[in-house]
């Protein structure tokens, strides 16, 4: 049979799309330009779980104003597949966009463009004072 998408294609776009055989991806992933707003501009994608969601971090700036660095997190139902957005959350300073270059638990590790590293705590949806 003939498909419009692949596969590969059909999973960038919905991950968790069929609980039986596929799992949550965990990890950090360049990418994040298909989210569907113009509101944003997203260069780096954490996803990870806990054991009643999914979740995605993006990061980025507002696309309105590239200075204002901003995470994004999406929390998803692993049942439902519903989505509950939480954010942006800016970051203090206008350090311009923010990138994920690693992450430990729930804590995501963030460069500035400035040269600044930032730290959020996915749990708490707070910037960490470091």
């Amino acid at each position: 049979s003939c498909s419009v998408f692949n596969r590969r294609e059909v999973l960038s776009f919905h991950p968790a799309s069929t609980p039986d055989d596929l799992a949550w991806p965990e990890g950090i992933y360049k990418g994040g330009e298909e989210f569907p707003s113009t509101e944003y501009s997203f260069n780096t994608i954490w996803q990870g779980s806990t054991a009643d969601s999914n979740l995605r971090v993006y990061a980025g700036a507002m696309a309105s104003d590239l200075k204002q660095g901003i995470v994004l997190v999406d929390v998803v139902d692993p049942t439902s597949f519903e989505h509950s957005f939480k954010g942006p959350i800016v970051a203090v300073g206008s350090p311009g966009p923010l990138q994920i270059v690693g992450a430990k638990g729930m804590l995501i590790y963030l460069e500035a463009a400035d040269g600044s590293t930032i730290t959020f705590d996915v749990e708490s949806v707070s910037f960490v004072r470091s």
